[in-house]
Order: structure tokens, then sequence, then C-alpha cells
């Protein structure tokens, strides 16, 4: 999804249609035949073919989306491998290679271009890179990704180069879960200033992780699910909430669950076939974790997880409601059954086979993220 004066530009698949949403909905949407939203402008979406297309031919072409339909493409006699655009205009990382005379191990090079708005142009539809030559390089642009700007985890750092925050009353704030408080999510936003990045002001959002967050001065708008762990992260609704950066008070502008989205619910899909055989074979594939290993000297079989023992693999509920339940003792828990869930239909009823619950009980136990006993429910825990 990419903002501009014109609407909202969103993909919603890799190969899927372009399309423009405005206040009312859907302006129009466009056949991008392939290409993929890279960057927009005030003239329109600008879109770069798949280059992962079979064949691995470069991409020489840029396609230009405009909000009233119209479209133009745009050829270079140079690769082009990424879009970003600014203020100024839009740019694009093309590729060349070098005199391969020379013993460099890496004639390959990389630099931008500014691309010309083809209007300006007289529609003009084939351009020379080297005309084209800028030096200014395009800042990386702000994108949120799992509670954080740019590239990057939901943990809580200061800002960086490439991680700036969000802007917001002067400074430039910083939000995501703060690792000390593990296992446990707790999410923290702390204040900093932008010229010695100097911590001003610090708040505590309480348990849960940041999904998104933008600011309105000011105040800062933040979607956080309050999830306490990250392994139940996929049970827990989302709220949205308001924090005055001036005095910290937080406020819950939309509460978990107050949202009923039912009426606008794709329906559930006639029940598979094969139902009961594809359920079995998912209990059967994780059925003997406490034999995972086989021993390379004596070839006797131990636990997944050292001190796991009176493991059960079982299937609960019914379709599309089925769910794969693995429950076990462990030395570290005595008394108490240890039990991890995994759904295996989505919420439309289709089939989802899970991934690597072996794997993540393994993970959990050797990084600290099982959760303390004293969190157990009649004697029964929860991963």
């Amino acid at each position: 999804m990419l903002g501009s004066s014109a609407g909202l530009w969103v993909q919603p698949s890799r190969t899927g249609p372009v399309a423009l949403i405005g206040e009312e909905g859907v302006i129009r949407s466009d056949d991008a035949m392939g290409a993929r939203l890279q960057a927009v402008s005030e003239v329109g979406a600008w879109c770069l073919p798949d280059s992962d297309s079979p064949g691995g031919k470069t991409v020489r072409t840029v396609v230009l989306l405009r909000p009233d339909g119209s479209r133009a493409t745009l050829t270079f006699d140079r690769g082009v491998s990424a879009l970003r655009s600014d203020r100024e205009g839009v740019y694009a990382r093309v590729e060349y290679t070098e005199d391969t005379s020379t013993p460099d191990p890496s004639p390959r090079r990389q630099h931008w271009i500014k691309v010309p708005n083809p209007s300006a142009m007289q529609n003009k539809k084939h351009y020379l890179v080297d005309e084209l030559f800028v030096r200014k390089y395009p800042k990386v642009p702000n994108r949120w990704v799992n509670g954080t700007l740019a590239v990057g985890s939901p943990w809580h750092a200061p800002p960086h180069p490439s991680n700036p925050g969000v802007l917001c009353a002067g400074l430039r704030w910083a939000l995501g879960s703060e690792q000390r408080y593990l296992p446990r999510l707790r999410a923290l936003v702390t204040g900093h200033d932008p010229a010695s990045n100097r911590e001003i002001h610090h708040f505590d959002l309480g348990v849960g992780e940041v999904l998104a967050a933008a600011p309105v001065e000011p105040y800062i708008w933040i979607a956080l699910r309050r999830a306490p762990r990250a392994s139940q992260r996929n049970n827990q609704s989302v709220e949205l909430l308001r924090l005055d950066t001036r005095t910290g008070h937080l406020e819950t502008l939309v509460a978990p669950n107050s949202i009923d989205i039912t009426q606008q619910c794709w329906p559930v899909q006639r029940q598979p076939d094969e139902v009961d055989t594809y359920v079995e074979y998912q209990r059967q594939r994780f059925a003997a974790l406490d034999s995972y290993w086989k021993d390379s000297h004596d070839g006797q079989p131990h636990p997944l997880v050292p001190g796991m023992y009176a493991f059960r693999s079982e299937l609960v509920g019914n379709w599309p409601e089925t769910h794969l339940r693995m429950s076990f003792f462990h030395e570290c828990y005595p008394g108490i059954r240890l039990v991890k869930t995994e759904p295996l239909f989505d919420e439309l009823g289709r089939p989802t086979p899970p991934a690597h619950p072996d794997i993540e009980l393994w993970e959990g136990f050797n990084t600290g993220q099982w959760p303390p006993a004293s969190e157990a429910i009649q004697a029964t825990l929860y991963l």
C-alpha cells in the first residue's frame, strides 16, 4: 500500500491488479501485466515487471499507471532492479557492467537515475541511462514491518539511520517490545532528541506488541496487539490507542473485539473431501515427539526436548474448528501438563497444515520462551 494525493494505491498480491482507492472506495483497478507496485508520485503508480519470471530476463522497462486509467511504458538501455520515490520524483536503481578485461572480481555495478515524467518528455519511451545519472541517493522508504519502521524486528531500539522512528512533536519516537521482559511481550515508546538521540520520554504501553503507528500532532496513534507472548499472538485482537506525547496519557480509541466484521466475511467453503484422512495424517506427523532423536552411540530414541515425557498427539474439535493438540509433561514443570495447539483449517475452512510446531517447541525451550509454571491453570500450561 502506497499513498499519494490521488488516493491509496494497493496491490493485493505479487501479480495482482493495482487499484486506486479513495474515500468512497475503489476508484479504478488496472491489470499490471505481471509488474509489481514499487513507488508512487503525483503522476501515478510506478511498477516494475517481476525479474523472477521464467528465463530470468533482465528487466529494462518501467510501467506508469495514471489515476485517469492511462498508462505509459518506459524502457532503458540497462537493467532496472528497484524503484523509489520522494518529494522530488521517482528514482530507479540501474545495473551496468564495467570493462571485464580487468581482474575486478565483481564488475557489476549499480547506480541511481531519476526517472523522467513521460508527459513532460513528449511521451518519449526509450531512455539512455547515462543521460539520467544523478548523484543523489534516495532514502529508504519508511515502511512498517512487525511494529518497527523499515526492515527490522518487533523489538524496541533507539532510532538509528536505517530505522529513524516516528517524527512527532519535534522528537523521533521508537516503538516496540523490549527484550529484557522476555518471555513476556511488553511494549514501550521512547521519544528521542533528533540531534543527539538522547532519550527524552519513556512510556510503557503494557503487555503486547506494536503493529503500526502514525503521528497526528501531538499524538501518536498506535495499533497494539495485547498478546502476552509471541506464541499467543494469533489468538489476540488488536486495539487502537492514542498516546499524548506531552503527558504520556494513553487512551483507547477502539477496544479489542469491539468491531464486528461477521457480515463482511467470506462464507465458509464446502467441507473438503477426505477431511478425516487429512487430520489423522497431521496427527501422526507429530505423534512421536518423545522419541524424536536417535542417539548415534547407542541407537536409542530421545525426546525432541530434553526432559519431555508422556507425550500425546490428539485431534480436538470438528471441521472447520479442528485443532491438533500436542501435550506432555516436563521435568522442569512437575505435575503440570504443557499444551500446544495448532489449527488445521483457516477461517474459510480450507486445510492449513502446521508448518513446524515441533521445531517451535524445541526453539521455545532452548531460548527460554516457555511461560513460568505460575501461569498454569488447573495444572495445564498453554505454550
